[in-house]
């Protein structure tokens, strides 16, 4: 099953493969296995998969275990906990109910998903969209495919942990990967000034010509 999926993602071996996990009592394999396809297909299992391998609460910011001597002390803190890797993430709403900042945790590493400033493609946003499609019309074909990329843009501009999300032929996420791969160094995001590691996504889609 590892090596079908190495040549070729295939999102129903996946859905197999958490569904065994779950026979076997192995809710973490569970989320991890149906994770893609719950998260591209708004349905059942999307709902399933947010009722059962997901977790949310809302507490004041002295109950949220943050930093007070790094984040801002803020009204509330919405909390997101994900089954599937363990991750946790942290939206700090403000008075007026606007997030303020944004960050994902796991034991030992912390990346933001909102920094206040975001980080940018040289040339910004149209640039990105330019460069995407120069890249996308390199590879053409007859068929339609939806992915959805999420990377981490350093602190030095530079792109790293690349993770694709496709219901799709598994050739475009390879695509994808290269594409992002590629892409020249960003300015990367800030927070009070300082350059921080910045979660980023982008939806690629092809069309058939």
């Amino acid at each position: 099953m590892d090596s079908a999926l190495a040549l070729n993602y295939d999102h129903m071996i996946d859905q197999r493969r958490g569904m065994l996990k779950l026979s076997l009592g192995d809710s973490v394999g569970y989320c991890s296995g149906i994770q893609t396809s719950a998260l591209l297909t708004h349905g059942v299992l999307h709902d399933r998969y947010m009722r059962e391998c997901t977790r949310k609460d809302s507490v004041q910011f002295e109950q949220s275990g943050l930093d007070p001597a790094r984040f801002p002390k803020v009204p509330k803190v919405l909390r997101t906990w994900f089954r599937a890797d363990g991750r946790t993430e942290h939206r700090l709403i403000g008075h007026d109910g606007t997030m303020i900042v944004g960050i994902s945790t796991l034991p030992g590493d912390t990346v933001f998903i909102y920094s206040g400033v975001m980080p940018t493609f040289p040339g910004g946003e149209d640039s990105l969209f330019t460069y995407l499609a120069g890249q996308m019309r390199k590879d053409r074909s007859s068929y339609n495919a939806y992915v959805v990329a999420q990377f981490v843009v350093e602190v030095d501009g530079s792109i790293s942990n690349i993770r694709t999300l496709s219901v799709d032929l598994g050739s475009f996420c390879k695509i994808t990967k290269r594409i992002i791969s590629e892409m020249p160094a960003w300015e990367p995001g800030r927070y009070k000034g300082d350059p921080v590691r910045v979660r980023y996504g982008l939806p690629l889609r092809w069309r058939s010509r």
